[in-house]
């Protein structure tokens, strides 16, 4: 029997759709006023924090570089154009620094007390 409930990485693509239209597709202002090397590297940062743990690297990137082609392309930007926004220098350097930075950000909860409840948070990773 197939489950009727969507699976994790469903969910988590559903979330990250929900956020950009929350968050930026309903914002014009946003969308016209930013520069689209912003609009990408933004658009990356939600793939990367919503679907990096879910989907496979190939994957998750195929579905961010059609959002970047649909993002710009209200923008008037041609896919040939994002394509080299997505190939420059400028933006890989940002892919490098926010992976580190991400990374370095994991906090190691157990040097935290347990909270009042008497739970114990040390299993936990964030």
């Amino acid at each position: 029997m197939q489950s009727t409930f969507p699976s994790k990485p469903e969910k988590d693509y559903q979330l990250l759709q929900q956020y950009l239209s929350e968050h930026f597709f309903n914002d014009a202002d946003y969308l016209y006023d930013a520069q689209p090397d912003e609009l990408i590297e933004n658009c990356f940062r939600q793939y990367y924090v919503f679907l990096s743990g879910s989907f496979v690297l190939s994957d998750w990137y195929a579905l961010f570089q059609q959002e970047a082609y649909r993002t710009l392309s209200l923008r008037g930007i041609t896919q040939d154009q994002t394509e080299y926004k997505l190939r420059s220098a400028r933006f890989i350097n940002y892919v490098q620094n926010l992976m580190n930075t991400l990374q370095n950000e994991k906090i190691d909860v157990s040097s935290y007390p347990a909270r009042e409840s008497g739970e114990d948070l040390a299993h936990v990773s964030v």
